[in-house]
């Protein structure tokens, strides 16, 4: 790439390298010596590190995990190997970066059950040796700035990183990275296509939501594949079928945080394919895309998005179909979970699915985390012991797990748990107190204004007859749901088929060849 985006992770890493050390060291404050990089794989931490060294013109010394990482910890902080990715003439600097790449298979957690825990302790020891360096007598400081050596580490699991690495006075600065918001991969995407449309290009990132930079580059890799190989040699670049391949990449790409998670491919659905509920629909915008449209003014209003949304009402009401409407439209990942995919036969196991779960949701966020049917993963706390769903008491586990998830003790800023039952007096109390479900919504059967629109949905594409009043079947299907309406419309098409082919066609011919078939009142008055 001719030019690189401004991501979070080269930001934090020139901050750390720019910090005005005289200033600090006037006031009696110590420079932070080492930076602590984390966030999951793909997000840039690497690439930032060697840029902000190409920057700065700094050489970089790297330790990879692997053998012989006590002779590579020596020859880095001791000058003895040369730098990588750096000219020569820059390895003479009097500065240097020492980069820890993969720190926690480095210097794990200490074990004392497993054989390789002396090697780790050892390496361990090296590490801070050279971290925490004896101190220099004053009488033999000289009067010259000397060399400062920057030490960096990346992670992705900065939870296994032994405890000891942690403590104030050796990574002083730890930087927490997350997948880039929409004006960071516009960023992104305009650096990986200088020439690509400004519009377009906005399309795509409002489309790849929680994409890290390694997923965007490898989807505009991907992109170029596809274009190439359904472009001629001897043809001019199509820019219609350049921006068609990005339609074909993103059809066929995921966010590599969500690679072995419950994320779905939501199909294309907007809210005009849903009849009625005007209220409920209102209410789901305002909690998933007004904080994503509108964020500067949340924060002005001193407004937080809400944490839970819970959607109740009878079978057949599109619930579930207003939860895809709602991550179709704000272009958030969208996850969806039910009772088959949390419980296992091993205990502690379904406790386990549902961290995971808010794990990925937090990391791809925006994201929807749609527990559907959630009265039969959670229920309700039993009183006193009675009445006992199960043997071992899982489901309460299970609860106690998501109360505790959904409290935001780890931030959950970008996650929407949006739960959808029928048996709202199946749920616990405490789970339906604000600040967890904030917006209880009831999802009730349509009134004849409703079934009109839904019925009027459901036909935009059948063959009506003249004699077919849609205003009139509405009226007379009181007490229908909406799926019900929709297999209203379905049995009038099969029946007016039945009909047509009872009359003596024998088989299925070409729609050209076939006579025209209309579906007629008498058709919907014959089906359920």
């Amino acid at each position: 790439m001719s030019r690189h985006a401004e991501t979070d992770a080269l930001k934090a890493v020139l901050s750390f390298l720019n910090v005005d050390r005289e200033a600090l060291e006037c006031y009696g404050a110590t420079p932070p010596r080492a930076l602590l990089l984390s966030g999951p794989p793909g997000v840039g931490k690497t690439k930032a590190v060697h840029l902000a060294a190409e920057k700065l013109a700094l050489p970089v010394f790297t330790v990879v995990p692997g053998q012989n990482v006590i002779q590579q910890l020596h020859d880095a902080f001791r000058g003895n190997t040369q730098p990588t990715d750096i000219e020569q003439d820059h390895a003479a600097a009097s500065s240097r970066i020492i980069f820890l790449d993969e720190v926690d298979a480095i210097c794990p957690l200490r074990s004392l059950s497993t054989s390789t825990s002396s090697s780790n302790t050892r390496i361990t020891s090296v590490l801070l040796s050279f971290i925490d360096p004896p101190p220099v007598p004053q009488s033999i400081v000289h009067t010259k700035s000397p060399a400062i050596t920057y030490v960096i580490a990346a992670t992705n699991r900065p939870n296994a990183i032994d405890p000891t690495l942690r403590r104030p006075g050796r990574f002083d600065l730890e930087v927490s990275l997350l997948p880039p918001t929409l004006s960071d991969r516009l960023s992104i995407l305009s650096a990986l296509e200088p020439n690509g449309h400004g519009l377009h290009l906005l399309k795509i990132a409002e489309r790849t939501a929680g994409y890290v930079p390694a997923d965007l580059d490898a989807l505009c890799k991907f992109a170029h594949q596809i274009h190439a190989r359904q472009t001629s040699k001897d043809c001019e670049p199509d820019l219609e079928g350049y921006y068609k391949s990005f339609d074909l990449a993103l059809a066929k790409s995921k966010p590599s945080v969500l690679r072995d998670s419950l994320a779905v491919e939501v199909p294309r659905c907007t809210w005009d394919m849903i009849g009625g509920l005007a209220d409920v629909k209102r209410r789901l915008k305002m909690a998933v895309e007004w904080p994503l449209r509108y964020p500067g003014t949340f924060q002005r209003l001193g407004l937080k998005a809400p944490r839970g949304i819970l959607l109740y009402g009878p079978p057949g009401c599109s619930k579930t179909t207003l939860v895809r409407a709602a991550a179709s439209e704000s272009h958030a990942v969208f996850m969806r979970m039910n009772g088959a995919d949390v419980y296992s036969c091993y205990l502690g196991e379904a406790e386990r699915i549902l961290r995971e779960a808010f794990a990925s949701a937090r990391a791809a966020a925006p994201c929807i985390l749609f527990l559907d049917e959630i009265d039969a993963i959670v229920g309700k706390r039993s009183r006193g012991g009675e009445g006992q769903p199960d043997g071992n008491g899982v489901q309460e586990r299970v609860l106690t797990t998501l109360l505790t998830e959904m409290d935001g003790i780890v931030s959950a800023s970008g996650v929407l748990v949006v739960g959808a039952t029928n048996r709202l007096d199946l749920l616990d109390d405490a789970l339906l107190r604000p600040g967890r479900f904030d917006d209880i919504l009831q999802v009730g059967l349509p009134d004849e204004s409703a079934r009109l629109q839904i019925l009027q949905i459901h036909c935009s594409k059948l063959p009506l007859a003249d004699d077919v009043h849609l205003a009139d079947i509405a009226k007379r299907a009181i007490g229908k749901s909406g799926a019900d309406l929709m297999s209203v419309c379905k049995e009038a098409s099969l029946a007016a088929l039945r009909e047509h082919y009872r009359k003596g066609i024998s088989s299925i011919k070409a729609p050209e060849s076939s006579p025209f078939v209309e579906v007629r009142a008498r058709h919907f008055m014959s089906s359920p």
